[in-house]
């Protein structure tokens, strides 16, 4: 015989349509209202891509999609052709257009849901068979950064600057909350990193519970030095963080989780040799058993008498001469904010230019106006500091403006742009269905999948 546990009263449900709920069995459910009948449905809160919390997700009522509502995961409100969706009956994952990223095995479990009196009652176990998910890690939402400048940037648009201070705490707890933030964050083996932070409002003020992910402009690198972090964000009129974010002061408090990792980029090859050069000029450390102490081999008195090697100096013609391993060149593909991951990876990977490692990189960036366009004047002054290593080129397709190409982007602009034969790897990111436009372009002008990436902004 079925078990069904309490989640709450009936007039929970009579100010927002969804609750998280976790069971005694640990399985984390979503229950949810349907505004129009009164029926009460539930399902696993966690997405099956990426474990997003649908308790927070948008609940709609799709009728060529699905016979009855379906729950929008929170995280892919771009990707998957304009979202992922779950049916709340069936668990089915689900989408608007056909996309290769949907895997049918996409399957949430369901539970029957119940009322007696004014209780709403959960089956402690799922009714369409299908184990619950595993809860999803939680990311701690605890650490305050002070917003210290705001700067317009564009129509809609606005660079947030925050900075993690002291908060007048003991030398020694400061230190604390700095290990805090960063200490779920491992550093990656690979030269170049993208990461996103999540954030929220004060907690004293309404809507505390909403959370966000964004994408920083600034590399990682950055902020571990100055501890500042900048965040290029639209403001929506109907959005809770932009609400937040418009009403918010100099000096005011946010708070953040620990830094993410979105992506990274390997090591190329003449990045791969200048490490090899360091550990052999160097060393490396061996690795002993602990406990154990190091042994040397004793010097020979062969060895000890022996006259140290000298390399003869390469002449100037032998330098020129010199073959090296040829850097790769990336090309990348952006739609309105999804700039801001492409940003941050481009300004970190040419201020390698100095170092002699920097590679050739090309974007596409594509906006519907003029007005649009986000960080334009950043991208020219790239540009102009490092033309023999970056080049852009904009593409409007809601206006002609002179100087600028006008259209979708095509195949005809993928060849001339990104010709296969000078391009190693494409980084796409952008709103709903660009990816998936974007891979079928590049698949046709010569690409395969693997040559290509998306990047979730």
């Amino acid at each position: 015989m079925q078990e069904y546990y309490c989640a709450g009263s009936i007039q929970e449900w009579d100010k927002k349509s969804s609750k998280l709920v976790t069971l005694p069995t640990g399985a984390e459910v979503n229950v949810v209202k349907d505004p129009k009948t009164g029926e009460f449905l539930a399902i696993d809160n966690n997405c099956s891509h990426k474990k997003g919390n649908l308790s927070i997700g948008d609940i709609e009522d799709i009728p060529d999609l699905s016979e009855g509502l379906c729950v929008r995961c929170p995280k892919h409100q771009r990707k998957f052709c304009g979202g992922l969706y779950f049916d709340l009956h069936t668990g089915k994952a689900l989408t608007k257009a056909p996309t290769p990223h949907l895997d049918e095995s996409w399957v949430l479990s369901t539970f029957s849901v119940k009322t007696e009196g004014d209780q709403v009652m959960v089956s402690m176990e799922p009714s369409n068979g299908v184990p619950p998910l595993s809860p999803r890690k939680k990311i701690a939402i605890t650490t305050p950064l002070q917003l210290k400048k705001v700067t317009v940037h564009n129509h809609n648009s606005n660079i947030y600057e925050f900075q993690l201070v002291d908060m007048d705490f003991t030398e020694k707890k400061d230190k604390k909350i700095r290990k805090f933030f960063i200490k779920s964050f491992v550093k990656p083996k690979v030269a170049h990193l993208l990461w996103h932070v999540p954030m929220s409002g004060d907690p004293s003020k309404p809507n505390n519970g909403i959370t966000r992910e964004y994408t920083p402009l600034s590399s990682w690198e950055d902020f571990a030095q100055t501890h500042t972090l900048k965040l290029l964000i639209k403001l929506y009129p109907d959005g809770l963080m932009s609400q937040q974010l418009a009403e918010a002061k100099i000096g005011d408090f946010f708070w953040f989780g620990p830094p993410q990792k979105t992506a990274d980029v390997p090591l190329w090859p003449e990045e791969q040799k200048k490490k090899k050069h360091h550990h052999e000029k160097h060393g490396k450390h061996e690795k002993h058993n602990k406990g154990e102490p190091k042994t040397e081999e004793p010097k020979t008195e062969e060895l000890q008498t022996e006259e140290p090697k000298t390399e003869e100096p390469k002449t100037e013609e032998a330098a020129k001469n010199e073959v090296k391993a040829p850097l790769p060149k990336y090309g990348f593909i952006a739609g309105g904010s999804g700039i801001a991951p492409v940003y941050q990876l481009i300004s970190h990977i040419i201020e390698l230019h100095g170092r002699g490692v920097a590679p050739h990189l090309t974007l596409l960036f594509s906006n519907r106006m003029h007005k649009d366009v986000l960080l334009a004047q950043e991208l020219k002054e790239i540009a102009e500091k490092y033309p023999e290593n970056f080049d852009f080129h904009f593409t409007l397709t809601g206006e002609k403006v002179d100087g600028l190409s006008y259209g979708r982007i095509d195949e005809e602009m993928i060849t001339r742009i990104f010709p296969r034969n000078k391009i190693d790897h494409v980084f796409v990111s952008g709103p709903a269905g660009m990816w998936e436009s974007a891979l079928s372009l590049l698949q046709a002008t010569g690409y395969s999948e693997s040559d290509c990436t998306e990047l979730e902004a």
